[in-house]
């Protein structure tokens, strides 16, 4: 015949935070029977930091326990109410955090006359102390923990557990990273002496403002500024997604190749560069005429004229005449 052991659980209470010294209660206050429709038992106690509690597993088997309650955390152990000696038996930690709460750990006793065997998860076992511990609970949060013992004498079985827990309040912040990018354009052809304007588009592409942005526009030789040939501007600091455009007039001083570069940087972002090229070219026109010195009256005077542009693309027209009447001619190229 197998020998049933009554066993007696205790919840301790110390502080709000740290809870030790047991308090314990006796099963002899709850039935012993085993009704096929779940329990029919009663506690007829309670303690200040701790809850007796009774409930059925679903087969008619009475599990009986003990619970804390603290302003951060509700463990609740709930045991078998027999146990059969040589034989393992598990019971049930739970854990629920009532707040956000740090450094929890759940601490229990293998009682005397029981020995370890395993838990899930696994603990920390210091001679008869079986320790879990978790480093943060979100409030609602709940941990579950079997224990699986065995019994190894007969009569009652008592045992502690205790839980700690930290009070935990969070703070969270965006981590963003700036990154500048610079466009630079401008025409690829300007007359000499005429203005040239360029655009300047420096943005932030990043997911963090950019911090303090100046742009430095910095004219070649061939193209002079309103203010020399090194033109500032402060632009101060660009959100994520931001962008402003800059315009830059340079007068065109010399025929040539110009390539103007602009400069973006930032006290965070480091530094970015663009330039836009122009070719700076001059009119001209030139125009000769050629034909007899002499002839006869009544006579046709055949006349050539060449009209020549200077400037970078030459090319030369002529016109050929055989009136006397052309004396002069006047040209205008575009």
């Amino acid at each position: 015949m197998k020998t049933r052991l009554r066993i007696v659980t205790s919840a301790c209470v110390a502080s709000a935070f740290l809870l030790a010294g047991c308090a314990s209660y006796d099963k002899s206050t709850v039935t012993q029977d085993r009704p096929e429709k779940g329990p029919t038992d009663t506690w007829g106690r309670a303690w200040a930091g701790s809850e007796a509690v009774s409930s059925s597993k679903g087969d008619g088997h009475v599990v009986t326990g003990a619970g804390i309650r603290t302003s951060l955390m509700h463990v609740v152990k709930r045991v078998p109410s027999e146990a059969v000696l040589g034989e393992e038996f598990c019971y049930d930690i739970t854990a629920t955090a009532l707040d956000d709460a740090g450094n929890v750990v759940v601490t229990d006793e293998v009682p005397a006359g029981a020995s370890y065997v395993r838990s899930e998860p696994a603990a920390q076992v210091a001679g008869n102390q079986l320790v879990w511990k978790f480093a943060s609970m979100n409030k609602g949060e709940t941990k579950n923990i079997k224990v699986c013992l065995r019994a190894d004498k007969e009569g009652a079985l008592a045992s502690c557990y205790t839980v700690s827990a930290d009070p935990k309040a969070c703070t969270s912040l965006v981590v963003g990273k700036p990154s500048l990018a610079i466009v630079k354009t401008g025409p690829e052809k300007a007359q000499l002496n005429s203005d040239v304007t360029y655009n300047v588009v420096v943005s932030n592409n990043g997911t963090a403002a950019a911090k303090n942005v100046v742009v430095t526009d910095t004219l070649p030789e061939g193209l002079v500024g309103p203010t020399g040939q090194t033109l500032t501007f402060n632009v101060g600091d660009l959100g994520p997604g931001q962008s402003k455009s800059i315009p830059v007039t340079a007068k065109a001083a010399k025929r040539g190749r110009f390539c103007n570069g602009a400069t973006a940087s930032s006290a965070n972002a480091g530094r970015v560069s663009a330039e836009a090229c122009t070719v700076v070219t001059e009119r001209g026109i030139a125009i000769t005429k050629t034909g007899a010195k002499e002839q006869y009256t009544r006579k046709n005077a055949n006349y050539e004229i060449t009209v020549t542009n200077t400037g970078e693309d030459r090319k030369s027209t002529r016109l050929n005449s055989s009136h006397g009447y052309i004396s002069y001619a006047v040209f205008c190229l575009k």
